[in-house]
């Protein structure tokens, strides 16, 4: 079979091509990533914490040091990747109780989860 499809030039998976993502789609393959993501900074947060437990104070006047910007960022993008995957989350909540399960409530939902995000994103600028 993989020969007969070699020899034709055919892609093994076709449906990959034909289709347009969905915004469906996109937000759960995003919703994974965030929690990817989440797992990750939480992990490093840990170990880097654990670190400074663990060690003289010269890596605690490490992270004292570094700029407030850099930490800010930090801040920022840990909260934005929290908040978006906190608010999908809640989507997908409403979706296992049978709720908003039609395209038009679909994508308003969506629309909604940006705005509360991009708003979110707002108020923790303001308050860094």
């Amino acid at each position: 079979m993989m020969l007969r499809n070699y020899t034709f030039n055919r892609p093994i998976s076709p449906h990959l091509s034909v289709y347009l993502p969905q915004m469906s789609s996109m937000f759960s393959i995003w919703h994974r990533l965030s929690g990817i993501l989440l797992i990750i900074g939480f992990s490093i947060f840990l170990l880097i914490l654990n670190l400074i437990i663990q060690s003289d104070s010269k890596i605690l006047l490490f992270f004292i040091s570094l700029p407030a910007w850099s930490l800010n960022f930090f801040n920022l993008t840990y909260s934005f990747i929290f908040m978006y995957h906190a608010l999908n989350g809640l989507r997908h909540v409403t979706w296992d109780l049978f709720l908003f399960l039609e395209i038009k409530e679909l994508n308003l939902s969506a629309i909604a989860l940006v705005l509360l995000l991009f708003f979110t994103l707002i108020k923790i600028i303001i308050t860094l």
